[in-house]
């Protein structure tokens, strides 16, 4: 589970993905790329191939989505991943 604090409340995620769906109206176009790539990394695991590049763009991507989630709640705001 990912806990979202912009320091006043809190907000429980079970994943980004459904972080992201908060922030799709106002970030609808970088939403639309950060899924399309993350999609496309994930197959490019699957696959056995590239997986140092892969996981290079993937670790890329979640901090876009973490930027897009403080953008949205503002700052401080802290985002704890779990795996």
């Amino acid at each position: 589970m990912n806990i979202l604090s912009n320091g006043k409340d809190k907000f429980f995620f079970c994943s980004f993905e459904i972080a992201f769906e908060n922030v799709v109206k106002k970030y609808r176009n970088i939403l639309k790329f950060v899924l399309k790539n993350w999609v496309y990394c994930n197959i490019i695991i699957k696959k056995k191939q590239a997986v140092v590049e892969a996981k290079n763009k993937i670790i890329h991507i979640i901090l876009i989505a973490k930027n897009l989630v403080r953008k949205m709640f503002g700052n401080p705001c802290i985002v704890i991943d779990s795996y």
